[in-house]
């Protein structure tokens, strides 16, 4: 997990269980506190996740909450599986995110980097 140009980026691979979710919160609790930019956004490199738990899940929805409370503005995500996006757009209706993630699905970094720093680029000036 790394933030740079006003970009948090993660990448997770593998099957999402429990004690990966709660890693990748940990991790993501100790980065976004650091950040002080007001706007930012983030970008989800899920290329090789598979699959997420109920639990990771549950634990996921307590990361993209502290995210949104924390200032980001947007978010994109690189997945080539279809359950990854599937449980992933799951997790955001569980916070009242009904928005359908038709365009914030990309299937490489640079596509989603850019559309990030488009959306941010609203917030400048």
């Amino acid at each position: 997990m790394t933030f740079e140009k006003r970009i948090l980026y993660a990448r997770v691979s593998g099957s999402f269980g429990k004690n990966l979710a709660q890693k990748f919160c940990d991790d993501l609790l100790k980065i976004v506190y650091s950040i002080e930019e007001i706007h930012w956004g983030y970008l989800g490199d899920l290329t090789d996740c598979v699959a997420a738990t109920p639990e990771a899940r549950d634990i996921l929805v307590e990361g993209i909450k502290l995210c949104i409370t924390a200032g980001c503005e947007v978010d994109a995500y690189v997945i080539n599986v279809a359950m990854a996006e599937h449980q992933l757009s799951s997790a955001r209706k569980m916070l009242g995110i009904d928005k359908t993630m038709d365009d914030q699905v990309f299937g490489d970094t640079e596509g989603a980097k850019q559309f990030i720093l488009n959306i941010l680029a609203r917030f400048e000036g």
